[in-house]
């Protein structure tokens, strides 16, 4: 059987002190890929350093919406830039948060198009944050029917789930 975790975030700093423990107890446990998704480009960085150092990790590119409020449009335009540029298998962690950040929904599906846009030209999976914005996240992606999406964090109706599926 192949396992895979397809949502960690093994660059943030609650691993610095054991990642090579818990790396290895993953590799023993069966694990052959570990997708390590980044939110910002600080994570971005580090996650590339430690894909190098470590081969189970692989890299996807990303901007958790929790970010994009208190970003300068150059800060965005840079992100997208690496996204668009740097070594993936997937793109992510993407999507819409309207749990903590209501306030700038028309930026974040601003933001959340562009990045399905890359990853529609680079032919990756996108792997998905979708809080309390299912019917917004769904309607964004209609477009996009060819890409393979991974949603994570989903708060909806059983009727949203099918949504989702087709």
């Amino acid at each position: 059987m192949l396992l895979v975790d397809v949502h960690a975030h093994m660059d943030f700093e609650d691993f610095d002190k054991d990642l090579d423990q818990v790396l290895q107890r993953a590799e023993q446990a069966g694990i052959k890929a570990i997708i390590n998704n980044t939110t910002k480009i600080a994570t971005i960085e580090k996650a590339i350093k430690l894909a190098k150092k470590y081969p189970i990790l692989k890299i996807a590119l990303g901007l958790h919406p929790q970010y994009i409020k208190d970003m300068t449009k150059k800060q965005i335009q840079e992100t997208l830039k690496l996204i668009k540029t740097l070594p993936a298998i997937a793109i992510g962690e993407i999507g819409l948060d309207y749990h903590y950040h209501k306030d700038n929904k028309e930026q974040q599906i601003e933001v959340f198009q562009k990045i399905l846009d890359i990853a529609k030209e680079r032919k990756l999976p996108v792997i998905i944050h979708s809080w309390d914005a299912a019917k917004d996240v769904f309607l964004t992606l209609e477009p996009y029917k060819t890409l393979k999406v991974i949603i994570h964090c989903f708060q909806g109706r059983k009727s949203q789930v099918k949504e989702g599926i087709e």
